[in-house]
């Protein structure tokens, strides 16, 4: 199982993926939604767990993660 993280802004999400204990940079994707799709379908499987912070775009986000893992974590993070 590999856990991928989002940091959510509003234009973009960057991308870093936890996998054998190791933390790997993924790069970003725009906040558009074929490229949320296309980061979906390039890189998602439905043993991963997607954790992504609670942002004004969590919401769109897990809707369209949610047909490739299940169920997308949100966190809600205080400073």
């Amino acid at each position: 199982m590999r856990v991928i993280g989002l940091d959510v802004h509003r234009n973009f999400a960057q991308v870093a993926i936890l996998d054998g204990g190791l933390v790997k940079d993924h790069g970003r994707f725009v906040m558009e939604r074929e490229a949320v799709l296309a980061f979906a379908n390039k890189v998602l499987t439905k043993e991963d767990d997607v954790v992504l912070e609670a942002t004004g775009n969590t919401a769109i986000i897990v809707r369209l993660l949610t047909p490739f893992v299940e169920p997308v974590k949100n966190f809600v993070f205080e400073a």
